[in-house]
């Protein structure tokens, strides 16, 4: 979920016993009562809602689009067909929606416009991050000062990925299994902060592991 200015909107994939999906859908509700302000359930199919200066974005798994909706009223505002077939939203940071599309034979980072969907700029992601033998987890991401951070989780790595929003160029990709000897079970939300990027790992409980979980920093600038 996502919340500002007193309302939680939610996006939502739910389906019934039968597996239908008549449940999902976009839902807000207001935060103090819980009762519903406005609800979208022309598709029932939702993921990724991200929020910023009164709209909400969100991915339509029916189509794969991705659409801007007014926060307040629920009105739509433009939707953005997409020409790849996978696709993950990852942030919102001065007026662009950075997501990661991804094909048979190539991946990006793209740029939409969050006032009508336009594309901006799209990049190619580096070679170690898209070749078919690391497909791993949909990254999450962070933007700050003209870079985009993201992580990458396989079955063989973790590692930490930091990429110029102006030309696409990796400005460094840190290994974090490198470190630790062995890829984490669990690889967390990312934040920038006073010039670094933390990230935390976790392991299956289940295994023999001397550490469950670890706290990461990195330095921003240099990987």
């Amino acid at each position: 979920p996502v919340v500002s200015d007193g309302t939680v909107i939610v996006a939502s994939d739910g389906s019934n016993n039968d597996g239908e999906w008549e449940y999902g859908g976009l839902f807000a509700f207001d935060t103090q009562t819980g009762a519903l302000e406005w609800k979208d359930q022309d598709n029932y199919n939702w993921r990724n809602p991200l929020l910023a200066d009164g709209t909400l974005v969100a991915q339509n798994l029916e189509n794969n689009n991705v659409n801007g909706f007014d926060a307040v009223s629920g009105e739509q505002l433009w939707s953005c067909q997409i020409d790849l077939t996978t696709t993950t939203l990852l942030a919102v940071h001065n007026e662009t929606v950075y997501a990661r599309l991804e094909g048979p034979d190539s991946r990006y980072i793209v740029g939409y416009s969050l006032e009508d969907g336009s594309e901006q700029w799209r990049h190619e992601l580096p070679p170690d991050v898209s070749a078919e033998q690391r497909p791993g987890n949909a990254p999450d991401a962070a933007v700050h000062d003209g870079t985009i951070y993201y992580a990458t989780q396989t079955e063989n790595e973790n590692a930490l990925v930091a990429q110029s929003l102006t030309d696409g160029s990796v400005q460094w990709n840190c290994s974090l299994t490198r470190s630790c000897g062995a890829p984490r079970e669990t690889l967390s939300e990312l934040v920038v902060a006073d010039g670094s990027v933390y990230a935390f790992t976790t392991v299956d409980p289940s295994e023999d592991s001397a550490i469950a979980a670890s706290l990461w920093s990195v330095d921003a600038d240099s990987g």
